[in-house]
């Protein structure tokens, strides 16, 4: 409105919550965080500008819409025009019913759709849709309706507020179970659909059938019969649980099944088919065996979980089976054995239930009878020697015939063992003979032993006892004679036995005595035996020394030290054996005391052993594998384990100097020889050659990530040796200790902070230890560059950001007010940024940092220059601006907002080059 143009106008518009931002259509507007800002530059007086916005409404009341503008010539905001919108919302409810909720395969169901807008505004382009589960087939739809591929859509347009529209679908149902259809609504005026669902129950109905065939009509007991069942579903629908019952009757006992389908449980004669479709049909063979006369009758059924439309062909019974009785059989093997054996007669039949037997012998007399049963043997015969007659007769059931038939057994007479056993006696001693034949052998036996006979000696219980005295030594043969009975054969046989002197035991008794004492040797015999015995000690022999009752006593003196040998020789006589006996006995020395003396050192020093003996001579002391003789007349040995040297002196006892030992634990062992007067002894000790504590200390440095980290671990001993290990970051590193330091290199380290664990392995000289340490990996601070040259107005800038080559992630910049991200590649990350206006804009630069670089942040800038133009410009201080916010319906939800700056006047315009 002038009088002046107004320059720099800029307009603002700062939504309201109720409000969301969709587009704006003037390319000069900006929207961030609910604010849209249009530069309009320059508006002369009487000359009108316009920015349009269009936002989507998102809830529901009464909300209004302020705008401002201002310009460069004004130095506050001028208070804009607003605008009051009412949004309703709309809410669409949908029910769905069914006229029916249970039918059978084949019916036809409508359902019925309601949809009702309970809302405060009309919905408009309405669409109701009804996806058919596939058990249904499309028959017929209201009007408005397409169906296609199952699929039926409504176009049912707009519904006002607080009224419904209802549509119909017809289906027919093709197979049974229980099917879910749900219906869908959107209008334009909701983001989301509104759905509702109904369920219908179908149930199947089938026909089945079933018929039963048998393969023979008479037969005999045993014979097998085979029975068919055919099955068929007639439909309409499939049928489930399909169950057979199949009435065995008759004792008939089974043999095999072949199912088509299903299984079938021969315990509750049920065929379980399971489902069987429309059409299809089954079959069942079913093989059993006879096993009585009886007529056989037989039925079946079949049934299923469905509704059977003809349940008169449900059942079946098959022709009646006619039975014939059986012939039954029976034979016995012929048996020849000898007496004493065990009699089995084996015996075979057939369709019998025991056998009859009776056993005759060569007078016609029964001397066994009995019954046994089917698959038995005739046993438990005691039958003497001779030929017998067996007779058999069948027993048999109603349904079998009787059967008769003989054979033979023989009885042969058996060789009878006989045991004969002397005994082996000593002079003196009677000799007894044992004679054994079977328990049952009758009759005498006759018995020869030497010059002497004994004859016709009875036989008792199969057993003959003879006692024989006086039998001077020697060999001696038995010879006996049995002459057989009804049941057994005669027989020889013969044995020897001994009648030998008697043998003399002979004890020695000697003692252990020490050097002086007197020795007493005591040799006892029996105290009947004569003669004399030589008796031998050592090397000397005392001869044909007397025995008086039974003992012999030899007393020696003037023994020296050591361990003799006892021989003693016995010649027996006319009733004793000769014999011989050993022993010995010690004549000991006596024992002397030993000591020693040592003590723990440190690893260097000197190790003084000593070793006492109450007696002369000399030592063997032994200590790590090094055994010296040390004079036990104050003698003195020096050894170096490392250069051996000895020194003798006799000045009091035994003493051993030992130099250099390594660590180590050591036994010492000192050993005294003894002599003809002591004996030896020994002793042992042990000490300990200690290891000296060693300490270590860890030099570590702070790098940069990409260095190599060194580390050295030094041991306060330089002579040290052994390894040493450290650990970083959960990896090992070993080294070997050269002049007490070891050195360490640990590359690829990523940035962080580090510690180091060294632990130092010791050696035969010092002991182990352990140090801890640490460093820190910083990460590099990269170099950031932002190039950006000037442009004009309509180009697009185009700003580089520089970091180095090896650098990763991402770089973010701001200008403008806006983000803008982008990867790092080769070292750069490029921007084009379009649509800046003119001026000066400040470019900030984030570098988001990687496992080598520090993030980091630039500034740079951007010109943006203004398009030359030959024009005036003419300047009016104080022009008055008026905004005026002009509303078009545009429906609802969607609001168009045309904002309308109106300014008056048009003036020439001339721009001038700077």
């Amino acid at each position: 409105n002038g009088p002046s143009n107004a320059t720099g106008v800029n307009i603002t518009d700062k939504l309201d919550s109720a409000f969301e931002f969709i587009a704006e259509l003037n390319p000069d507007a900006v929207y961030e965080n609910g604010v849209v800002t249009w530069n309009i530059n320059r508006i002369n007086v009487n000359e009108t500008a316009s920015v349009v916005l269009i936002v989507r409404v998102v809830k529901e009341g009464n909300f209004s819409n302020v705008a401002f503008a201002m310009s460069s010539e004004n130095d506050t905001v001028v208070n804009g025009s607003s605008e009051n919108v009412t949004a309703g919302t709309v809410i669409l409810n949908v029910t769905k019913v069914a006229n029916v909720t249970q039918v059978h395969v084949g019916d036809v169901v409508r359902f019925n759709i309601t949809v009702n807008n309970t809302g405060s505004a009309n919905a408009t382009g309405v669409n109701v849709t009804d996806v058919l589960d596939p058990a249904f087939e499309f028959v017929n739809a209201s009007d408005n309706a397409k169906a296609v591929d199952n699929v039926v859509v409504w176009n049912v347009g707009d519904i006002v507020n607080g009224t419904s529209v209802t549509v119909w679908v017809e289906v027919r149902v093709k197979t049974n179970g229980t099917f879910t259809n749900v219906a869908t609504v959107i209008a334009k005026e909701n983001k989301t659909s509104f759905e509702n669902e109904t369920n219908i129950t179908v149930n199947p109905i089938v026909d089945l059938s079933i018929i039963k065939y048998v393969s023979a009509t008479n037969i005999t007991i045993g014979d097998e019969i085979v029975y068919t069942i055919v099955v068929v579903n007639n439909g309409p629908s499939n049928a489930t649980n399909v169950n057979v019952t199949e009435n065995l009757k008759g004792n008939v006992e089974f043999i095999n099944v072949n199912a088509s389908k299903g299984d079938y449980d021969k315990s509750t004669g049920i065929w379980a088919v399971g489902t069987l479709k429309y059409n299809e049909s089954v079959t069942l063979i079913l093989t059993v065996k006879v096993l009585s006369g009886e007529t056989i009758e037989n039925a079946v059924s079949v049934n299923s979980t469905e509704n059977d439309t003809k349940p008169g062909n449900n059942n079946y019974t098959s022709e009646n089976v006619t039975v014939n009785k059986a012939p039954s059989f029976v034979d016995a093997e012929d048996v020849n054995l000898t007496y004493g054996e065990v009699i089995v007669i084996p015996v075979h039949s057939e369709n019998a239930t025991g056998i009859i037997y009776q056993i005759i012998n060569p007078e016609g007399d029964v001397v066994s009878n009995g019954t046994i049963g089917v698959g038995e043997n005739i046993t438990g015969l005691d039958l003497s020697a001779g030929d017998y007659v067996i007779n058999l007769t069948t027993i048999v059931d109603v349904n079998h015939t009787v059967a008769t038939n003989t054979s033979k057994l023989t009885v042969n007479k058996a060789v009878p063992p006989m045991d004969i056993t002397p005994m082996n006696i000593t002079y003196g001693e009677n000799e007894t003979i044992i004679i054994e034949l079977p328990e049952n052998a009758t009759g005498t036996v006759n018995i020869t032993v030497g010059n002497k006979t004994f004859e016709d000696i009875p036989i008792e219980n199969g057993t003959v006892n003879i006692n024989i005295p006086d039998l001077p030594a020697g060999n001696y043969t038995v010879n006996v004679t049995y002459s057989g009975n009804e049941n057994y054969t005669s027989i020889n046989g013969s044995e020897s036995f001994n009648v030998k002197k008697i043998d003399t035991p002979i004890n020695l008794d000697t003692q252990d005595i020490f050097y002086g004492e007197e020795e007493i040797i005591v040799v006892t015999l029996p105290e009947d035996a004569t003669g004399t015995v030589n008796v031998t000690v050592g090397d000397k022999t005392y001869e044909n020394l007397p025995i008086n009752n039974g003992k012999v006593e030899l007393p020696i003196d003037n023994l020296g030290g050591g361990t003799y040998h006892v021989e003693v020789v016995y010649g027996g006589d006319s009733n004793h054996n000769g014999n011989t006996t050993s022993g010995s006995f010690v004549v000991s020395p006596v024992k002397p005391i030993i000591t020693i003396e040592v003590e723990d050192i440190w690893v260097g020093e000197v190790e003084i052993l000593n070793v006492t003996v109450n007696a002369p001579g000399s030592v063997n002391i032994t200590v790590n594998g090094i055994t010296v003789t040390v004079s036990l007349e104050n003698g003195v040995i020096t050894t170096d384990v490392l250069a051996a040297g000895i020194l003798e002196d006799y000045n009091g006892r035994a003493t051993w100097n030992i130099i250099n030992l390594p660590v180590g634990l050591y036994p010492a062992f000192a050993i005294y020889g003894g002599n003809e007067n002591y004996t030896s002894v020994n002793i042992s000790d042990v000490f300990r050659v200690k290891a000296l504590p060693s300490s270590i200390d860890i030099t570590t440095h702070d790098i940069y990530v990409g260095e190599d980290e060194s580390i050295q671990v030094v041991v306060n001993y330089t002579d040290a040796t052994g390894n040493i290990t450290i650990t970083v970051d959960g990896k090992n590193y070993s080294s070997p200790v050269v002049n007490g330091t070891a050195k360490f290199i640990v590359p690829g380290l990523k940035a962080g902070e580090y510690d180091v664990v060294a632990t130092y392995s010791g050696d035969d000289k010092y002991l182990p230890s352990n140090a801890t340490g640490e460093f820190k990996v910083s990460k590099l601070t990269p170099a950031i560059n932002v190039d950006a040259p000037d442009i004009k107005v309509g180009e697009d800038g185009v700003i580089t950001v520089s970091v180095p080559e090896d650098a990763t992630g991402m770089i973010t910049i701001v200008i403008g007010g806006k983000e803008y991200t982008a990867p790092i590649k080769d070292g750069k990350a490029i921007f084009v940024i379009p649509g800046l206006s003119e001026g000066t804009y400040e470019i900030i630069a984030y570098y988001s940092g990687d496992d080598k670089y520090n993030s980091i942040d630039g500034v740079g800038s951007i010109n943006v220059l203004h398009l030359e133009e030959n024009k005036t410009i003419e300047v009016v201080e104080n022009p008055s601006i008026d905004v005026g916010l002009v509303s078009y319906p545009t429906g609802n939800p969607i609001l168009m907002v045309l904002l309308a700056v109106m300014l008056i006047g048009f003036a020439s315009i001339k721009r001038f080059k700077k």
